[in-house]
């Protein structure tokens, strides 16, 4: 055997099929295992913590002004719904107190204030004094209707006042008719007593908001006119549900 035939074997012993060298993998190990790696690493875990921590506020603020839009919404449909029940309690409620019979008798009566009351024991003497008053007043505005009903309204008062008439009549055209000529008693002779005035009889809720409506107007101090063009201010209240003397005007 020749010497030229022996071939020396100084190449580098190669790994898997990739051809990379030991020495090049083992580089790469040591590289993962030291601290510079190790600290890149960390430092690269940190601020992707950081971008989605980031992102995350931004998604909670977020979600505090929807929260904050949903809340005041929720609370103006809050309001909504008890203003919407108060009615329907209200309106409930008038309508279980409301008599069919006392609203078409309303429709058709009129109140009338300052008429002089009889101090008689006798209730019959004191009709009779009350039909008579009526009579002469019904005269004075010329009007041919006579009232189906007459009476006094309440207890009789400590004051000695005397308390409201009620006139029903035969029908509401009557009564709008004698609503329509009732200024005329500014001309009628009361021989010095109060004057005396006609208004449309009233629910007990139209009287509750007639009463509302005198308070604002005497803190406003503007009175409005009534229903027969008179001016009117409110009396000390007393045993009736609510007590009008009219305020004749200059």
């Amino acid at each position: 055997m020749s010497s030229s035939s022996i071939k020396p074997n100084n190449k580098k012993k190669k790994l898997e099929s990739g051809g990379v060298s030991m020495d090049h993998v083992n580089h790469i190990r040591e590289y993962f295992r030291s601290k510079e790696f190790s600290d890149l690493l960390d430092k690269a875990v940190d601020r992707a913590i950081e971008k989605n921590l980031a992102t995350l506020d931004k998604l909670s603020e977020s979600s505090k002004v929807v929260i904050q839009q949903l809340e005041v919404e929720l609370l103006k449909q809050q309001n909504k719904l008890k203003e919407i029940e108060g009615t329907i309690q209200k309106s409930r409620k008038g309508g279980e107190e409301e008599d069919p019979a006392e609203a078409k008798e309303r429709r058709r009566s009129v109140v009338l204030l300052n008429i002089p009351e009889s101090k008689s024991y006798f209730q019959h003497e004191r009709n009779m004094l009350d039909v008579t008053s009526v009579n002469i007043l019904l005269r004075h505005l010329n009007l041919g209707c006579q009232p189906m009903a007459l009476y006094r309204m309440g207890k009789e008062r400590s004051d000695g006042k005397p308390r409201l008439l009620k006139l029903v009549l035969a029908s509401s055209q009557m009564q709008r008719e004698l609503l329509k000529v009732a200024p005329q008693l500014k001309s009628f002779d009361t021989r010095g007593h109060p004057p005396v005035y006609i208004r449309r009889s009233m629910s007990k809720q139209e009287l509750e908001e007639f009463r509302e409506e005198r308070k604002k107007i005497k803190q406003s101090q503007v009175i409005p006119s009534s229903a027969n063009s008179e001016e009117m201010i409110i009396d000390p209240p007393a045993s009736s549900s609510v007590n009008v003397t009219p305020a004749p005007k200059n």
